[in-house]
């Protein structure tokens, strides 16, 4: 059940993130051309370098394996390296904003029986 909570909390992060996006050069990708492209940037101004930036690419990344899982790729060494990037930047936030271990699984076991209620 964690790992499913995981999944959903990586693709609901990701899908976060997407929305982020908006369109510098052209109003919608029909528009786009080699000449003119869409061009894509995030909406935050964190450095590259930041570990909250860090943080989100892994889970853009790891959102990309399971997709190549979900249509058949049969990748598990790549699965299992994303999802260990993915785990450690899921410390980055602890220490940032010192949230304390028993505070976070307060939080887990509350959403857990949520999601059991809601079986």
């Amino acid at each position: 059940m964690k790992k499913a909570i995981s999944m959903l909390l990586v693709m609901g992060l990701s899908a976060g993130l997407l929305a982020g996006c908006g369109a510098k050069s052209v109003s919608g990708s029909e528009e786009a051309t080699a000449e003119n492209p869409m061009v894509l940037t995030l909406s935050h101004g964190l450095s590259e370098t930041h570990t909250v930036h860090i943080a989100m690419e892994e889970f853009a990344e790891l959102q990309q394996q399971i997709s190549k899982q979900i249509r058949g790729y049969d990748d598990r060494i790549g699965l299992l390296e994303e999802m260990a990037d993915a785990y450690i930047c899921l410390n980055f936030p602890e220490s940032i904003f010192d949230i304390k271990p028993e505070d976070l699984q307060k939080a887990i076991d509350v959403k857990l029986e949520r999601e059991r209620r809601n079986l």
